[in-house]
């Protein structure tokens, strides 16, 4: 047998695990990012795979096929999102493509998140969210503990954020009560860029 025979043929979704697998050409790279339970289920938050040309549905049998019973519970209840929009399962993905998988969180509006902190925080804080814990494998767990850890840092630095914003603005009301001279223009936001 010659050492010139090509791969075997791999459904979208399924992962090579060999050297191929960390160079994906850019036209067949499609981003599938797994929030919530999906997350859960397949041990990421984000995969790339080389999917261009396959429709939703082959994408998400091949995903199903790779990542277990786990993840073949979560798909039929979860909403599909690519590029930011409702996606039929006959949708044939193209090469940049980012596909979501997003379960329901109850008392949450169906619309696509504007981050992943975002949906975190909504699912992390749906009454739901608990429900079952028991039943959790070790790893789903951990893949809990990890969201949430992942969703507190995010949280934490936002408050930074915030608390950075409303010192800048304290301080700029008490040099007015204070009647001092204007600061130099544009001298808040070229000190602290990122804050404004």
């Amino acid at each position: 047998m010659g050492t010139d025979a090509a791969p075997p043929a791999q459904s979208p979704g399924t992962r090579d695990r060999g050297p191929r697998d960390r160079e994906i050409d850019e036209d067949e790279a499609v981003t599938v990012l797994f929030f919530a339970a999906a997350r859960e289920a397949s041990g990421t938050a984000r995969t790339v795979l080389p999917a261009a040309g396959a429709t939703v549905a082959q994408l998400l049998a091949g995903l199903a096929s790779t990542h277990g019973d786990q993840l073949k519970r979560v798909l039929p209840s979860c909403s599909i999102w690519v590029n930011r929009s409702p996606a039929p399962p006959g949708y044939v993905l193209r090469g940049g493509d980012e596909l979501a998988l997003m379960p329901p969180v109850s008392g949450a509006e169906l619309r696509y998140p504007q981050s992943m902190a975002e949906f975190d925080l909504t699912n992390a804080l749906s009454p739901d969210y608990l429900v079952g814990l028991d039943r959790l494998s070790l790893s789903g767990l951990r893949a809990k503990r990890d969201a949430c850890a992942e969703l507190e840092t995010e949280l934490s630095y936002l408050r930074r954020l915030a608390q950075a914003r409303i010192d800048l603005i304290l301080a700029e009301s008490e040099r007015r009560h204070l009647g001092l001279a204007d600061p130099a223009p544009k001298t808040w936001s070229s000190c602290c860029p990122d804050t404004f």
